[in-house]
């Protein structure tokens, strides 16, 4: 890629960061390609063309090398914090999802934004999409869940939204049945009920009570894991997780 010229030949580079790929002795790959400097600063300003390639990169296959470049980037422009957060979506898993959150984060996007994006699709998606979307809502780091939505001082200034947001969660684990958005709400959500507003408390018990009862081993685990957080037994029963097992 010495001496790139001219428009940016986005299929050229792929293929290389393809045949850069390495294995290690455990099994893990790598790639050793290292983006020219002019690659990485057209993230911030791309043209239409570039936009077209690199959204639609990652849309498909493409998309671990377009998030390698834009992870990379010392700037990128926010018109990809949709698409970024639409790939984490895709993956529907734990740890691949939140790595698309984390872009947008590293580059601190508007976490306003990115939250509506990612309630958008709770609300309105199927239930992949479901699951997806609060993966990657759990891998903000500070979404419901993983902050003091309701204490004094709270980073969250509309309680009415997040209240309203926190029922829909609840709701949804309820009415679904798909296991994996299940869990994906059950490690989410924190199942302190002193840390709900009263409303949502009965709510809250009606979803403790049916994780408790699933048939599904992983989430009955879950839900005394979670629900042992701050206690001597929190080490104990995370020992006992059981194997996961494929949808």
């Amino acid at each position: 890629m010495s001496g790139w010229g001219g428009p940016l030949d986005w299929d050229r580079l792929y293929r290389e960061y393809l045949a850069s790929r390495k294995v290690d002795a455990s099994g893990w790959a790598r790639y050793d390609l290292v983006p020219p400097t002019p690659v990485l600063h057209t993230l911030g300003a791309p043209t239409t063309e570039d936009l077209e390639w690199l959204i639609a990169g990652l849309r498909d296959e493409r998309k671990w090398f377009v998030g390698f470049l834009l992870r990379r980037a010392p700037k990128i422009s926010d018109v990809f914090l949709e698409p970024l957060l639409d790939a984490g979506i895709a993956e529907m898993e734990a740890s691949a999802g939140p790595r698309y959150t984390r872009v947008c984060l590293d580059h601190e996007f508007d976490r306003v934004r990115m939250r509506n994006h990612l309630y958008s699709v709770i609300e309105r998606g199927d239930d992949n999409q479901k699951a997806g979307a609060v993966y990657c809502l759990y891998g903000l780091g500070r979404g419901f869940g993983n902050g003091s939505e309701w204490d004094e001082g709270s980073v969250v200034r509309d309680l009415p939204l997040e209240i309203h947001r926190a029922e829909v969660l609840l709701r949804t684990f309820l009415e679904t049945k798909h296991r994996l958005l299940r869990c994906a709400i059950l490690v989410t959500l924190p199942f302190d009920l002193m840390r709900y507003p009263e409303e949502l408390r009965p709510l809250v018990g009606r979803t403790i009570a049916s994780a408790a009862d699933s048939e599904d081993e992983h989430e009955r685990w879950l839900i005394r894991y979670r629900g042992a957080r701050g206690t001597a037994e929190h080490n104990r029963i995370g020992a006992e997780r059981p194997e996961p097992r494929r949808l």
